[in-house]
């Protein structure tokens, strides 16, 4: 304690010290404002305690100064207590009265306040005894009769004023026999339904009637025995159905074909017998071929400078206006002196086999004394002396057989046909470029075509006939040999991009095409196909391809392609050198020759 004294006087000195210097260096100034005195506000309550029922309440009365804030005065006042406020009473406890003893309840009164008990008070319910109801039960015919008295608030019961049983009443009814059933007397009484039987009688037996019903053509025959009386049957002497009898068959339900629908009738044939239906055949008409109008040239565009005239030829059934064919026509203006469009194709080709009624012809040739150009496009349109627009849909049989001045082919969108020995023997032939729209090249069509070097097919190709290649390109490799024997330093090869949709290849169709001499047979013939194909073993070869690209042999993977075998006469395309399609930046390193687009065209990836 002293030690703490002794702390305390020294902090003191010093404090007073600092004080006493700071005066000396005038760091501290006297005050010169006058003292500060309260505006005292309005008291305000704090620190608020509610009064209960039974506790006393309290608050602070605090005045601050309105200027300064600063507490003038608290003052801390009482709030008496509430006191309980009594609800109305309640019964707790309750325990009924019965018919022979008293019940009870308390009647407790609690605060509306605080719900605190104020006053429980016990009080008794007095029994007010049995409340009895009398019910007579009057005698019957076998049991007694009596009053019962039961009391109607717990079910206490007692009986009283027995009187006897009446006994039975019976009235006789007869019941008469019947044909299986014996007769007899039932008593029963009329007070309590009580019966029995007596004075019995035998059954008087059947008295069958026949009646013979035929057979018909479904039902067997029979005898039906009835009896008169209570209607008992049975049957016997059953014979069999006689089984229909066909009718002449009629026609029913006849609805005539058309042009844009299927007709029908039913052949319906009835039993000549019974009449009825025995069989019924729905037969279908065809639909009527549609009958052309002769073709209407629409949305044509009149040429300019360097631009084509183009149109629609338009083909509808002149019955049910059904539009049957759409191809769009190139119209060719020629030059009068030399007889060429502006685009390269010669006015020199020749044309019949018209059909009138779809608007359209086929090349058949050169007109007579003309010499066809080295590259010959054939048009897809032809205009005769008196303006009228044909389509051109093929190429006739041997239009252009042994010519020697075709050098390159183009044959134009939407012409169908390639017709057989179309171009047999054209030994200078090197290039065949066909756009779409081609669907069949015939028998022999390119055959001997010597020195043939490239054929691109289109995709909407699907027929190559027998012999329709037979030999094509041979020459060029021939003199490639005797040049030079190493067979390997032969550079000009047979190149043929096949279309997607080719579905049969006719036998021979490239038999010879790039085939050296003796026994040393080569096959310098380049095949151009899908990233897939597989060969079966079967005498009759399989070509299967996936993935397709154009110029490739299928469009998907369960197309295929027959290739006869015959004689080997198509050995060289199961031989052939095969370029696989690859659409990546680089070529695959798998040691396999691989083809792809340059620039739009296809070309063997080196």
């Amino acid at each position: 304690m002293k030690k703490a004294l002794v702390i305390l006087i020294g902090f003191c000195a010093v404090a007073f010290g600092v004080l006493f210097v700071m005066n000396q260096l005038n760091l501290i100034k006297p005050d010169d404002t006058p003292p500060h005195t309260h505006t005292e506000g309005t008291p305000v309550i704090e620190k608020e305690v509610a009064a209960t029922c039974t506790t006393d309440g309290s608050y602070d009365s605090v005045v601050y100064c309105t200027e300064c804030k600063e507490e003038v005065s608290r003052e801390t006042k009482t709030v008496n207590k509430l006191g309980h406020t009594p609800k109305e009473a309640v019964a707790e406890n309750k325990v009924a009265a019965t018919c022979e003893a008293d019940g009870s309840y308390e009647a407790v009164v609690y605060c509306g306040t605080c719900n605190e008990e104020i006053s429980r008070v016990p009080t008794v319910i007095e029994s007010e005894g049995h409340d009895y109801a009398s019910v007579v039960t009057a005698p019957t015919c076998t049991a007694k009769g009596y009053t019962t008295h039961t009391c109607g608030t717990c079910g206490d019961s007692y009986t009283d004023g027995e009187t006897a049983e009446t006994g039975h009443s019976h009235t006789p009814v007869v019941t008469a026999p019947t044909c299986t059933e014996a007769g007899y007397t039932t008593y029963t009484c009329g007070a309590c339904g009580d019966s029995y039987v007596a004075d019995e009688t035998a059954a008087t037996g059947h008295n069958h009637e026949a009646v013979v019903t035929a057979p018909t053509c479904t039902e067997a025959g029979y005898t039906t025995h009835t009896c008169s009386v209570c209607g008992d049957s049975y049957t016997d002497g059953v014979t069999d159905a006689t089984g229909h009898t066909n009718g002449t068959p009629v026609t029913e339900n006849n609805v005539a074909a058309t042009c844009s629908a299927e007709g029908s009738y039913d052949t319906v044939v009835y039993c000549s017998t019974c009449g009825d239906e025995l069989s019924r055949v729905t037969e279908t008409v065809e639909m009527l071929d549609h009958t052309p109008d002769g073709g209407d040239i629409k949305n044509e565009n009149a040429a300019t400078d360097g631009v084509h005239t183009t149109c629609d030829m338009v083909v509808s059934c002149s019955v049910c206006q059904t539009e049957l064919s759409t191809h769009t026509l190139t119209l060719h203006t020629f030059d009068e002196e030399s007889g060429y469009c502006t685009c390269g194709v010669s006015n020199v080709l020749e044309y019949d086999n018209y059909d009138e009624a779809n608007g359209t012809c086929e090349v058949t040739g050169v007109q007579f004394g003309a010499t066809v150009p080295t590259a010959l496009v054939i048009p897809n349109s032809y205009i005769d002396e008196s303006g009228k627009i044909y389509r051109v849909r093929g190429i006739g049989e041997s239009a252009f057989h042994s010519n020697s001045y075709i050098k390159s082919l183009e044959i134009s969108e939407g012409i169908e046909n390639i017709g057989y020995q179309a171009f047999m023997g054209c030994n200078a032939l090197e290039s065949v470029i066909i756009k779409e729209g081609v669907k069949t090249i015939e028998n022999q069509a390119f055959r001997v075509t010597t020195n043939l070097t490239k054929v691109v097919l289109p995709d909407s190709l699907t027929t190559i006939g027998s012999q329709a290649f037979r030999q094509a390109g041979e020459n060029a490799y021939m003199e490639q040999v005797g040049a030079d024997e190493n067979i390997e330093n032969i550079k000009q090869r047979l190149e043929i991009y096949i279309g997607k949709n080719v579905n049969d290849i006719g036998d021979g169709a490239f038999y010879g095409c790039g085939i050296g001499e003796g026994d040393a047979t080569q096959y310098y013939v380049d095949i151009y196909f899908a990233q897939e194909e597989t060969f079966g073993e079967s005498t009759t070869e399989k070509l299967v391809g996936e993935k397709m690209r154009p110029f490739v042999v299928y469009s998907n993977e369960s197309q295929t392609i027959d290739i006869n075998n015959y004689n080997e006469n198509n050995k060289w395309f199961l031989n052939a050198t095969k370029y696989y399609y690859t659409d990546s930046d680089t070529k695959p390193n798998d040691g396999r020759n691989y083809w792809h687009y340059v620039d739009g065209e296809p070309t063997i990836w080196e």
